[in-house]
């Protein structure tokens, strides 16, 4: 089969899981990649099944009227790229919503959109969510896990047989890591709640503890007894070398977080590490799934008992079995199950 894959920008932190994308796709398909020439790593078009077409994407940080405006005529721009292109299928790595509201334009073909914040955004905006509403089923819409597919399915009345899962590939580590772990807690996740911060500092003023809590904050450093406290970005080699030493990952999303998947928890069991969540759908979805790797907990006072307290480890047979479900072999057949479904 032959893709037209369209990269849109939006959100930008997930050029590593499209890259795979792209990578697994072309193993049984042809590509023509449509980027700014920029996103996707040049050596990535050395493979003869893909095919790039770049193109410049204006935009604007500022004043959301004109954000709009040029998130849509992004988008015509593509399609007018696209429209002498032979090809299949229309595939949506990630999508500004103002797609739905430009239905009509898009070529007559089966088209794939893979979501992402997008569906936070959606929700949040009525004129959005009403043109989507309006064209819902002329997509097959693509979530990473079954839970967000199942929500988004039941709060929009979109029917299930255009809802899928495709599973995040392996991008961070496809072996695990079998050094010697240390005494470690890390949460250096990107959205980290900063209360839970704030509370776990506050706990950071007693006894001298077996374990020690490494945290990552937009706003705050620490240094303390047991605690320390990273402000902001971390280059993926310190991100994977304290993944290396650390024994759990702590995650703790806010609330809000209804529709989002959580690579952070991917990375940790792909890492051979347990996952302290707080109780979000994210969370509940994965320590139903891996019950003794992932565990809810409520709260920094939870938290800082279960530090007092050995450390758990990861079992051999869930990180095989998590390593199964996220393999390129289970990811293609994924794909090639959305791709077939209108033919």
């Amino acid at each position: 089969m032959k893709l037209a894959v369209i990269q849109m920008m939006y959100p930008k932190g997930h050029k590593r899981l499209d890259e795979e994308f792209v990578r697994i796709l072309s193993i049984q398909h042809q590509l023509i990649v449509v980027d700014d020439g920029e996103y996707f790593p040049n050596d990535l078009f050395d493979n003869q099944n893909i095919e790039r077409i770049t193109l410049s994407q204006p935009s604007v940080k500022r004043w959301e009227p004109l954000k709009r405006f040029f998130r849509r005529l992004n988008l015509l721009m593509v399609l007018w790229k696209l429209r002498k292109m032979q090809y299949d299928h229309l595939l949506f790595l990630n999508v500004h919503n103002v797609i739905y509201g430009l239905e009509g334009w898009l070529p007559q073909k089966n088209r794939t959109i893979i979501h992402h914040y997008d569906v936070d955004a959606l929700f949040a905006d009525k004129k959005l969510l009403k043109e989507f509403l309006k064209v819902k089923e002329t997509f097959n819409h693509v979530f990473l896990a079954d839970y967000i597919g199942e929500a988004f399915s039941q709060d929009t009345g979109l029917d299930s047989r255009f809802v899928y899962t495709i599973h995040q590939p392996l991008v961070f580590n496809k072996t695990g890591n079998k050094a010697e772990k240390e005494h470690l807690l890390v949460g250096i996740g990107n959205s980290m709640c900063e209360s839970f911060i704030d509370e776990s500092i506050l706990h950071d003023s007693g006894e001298e503890l077996p374990s020690r809590l490494i945290l990552r904050s937009k706003i705050k450093e620490y240094q303390g007894k047991n605690l320390t406290v990273i402000k902001g970005y971390l280059p993926r080699e310190q991100y994977e070398g304290l993944y290396d030493k650390a024994k759990v990952s702590v995650v703790n999303y806010p609330s809000s977080y209804k529709y989002r998947y959580s690579g952070i928890i991917d990375d940790s069991l792909a890492k051979g590490l347990v996952v302290f969540c707080n109780d979000t759908l994210c969370g509940r979805y994965f320590s139903k799934k891996y019950s003794h790797s992932v565990f809810i907990i409520d709260g920094a006072d939870e938290l800082w008992n279960l530090m007092r307290t050995p450390l758990p480890s990861q079992p051999m047979n869930e990180l095989l079995d998590f390593q199964e479900r996220h393999s390129t072999t289970f990811v293609l057949n994924q794909f090639n199950t959305v791709l077939n479904s209108r033919q």
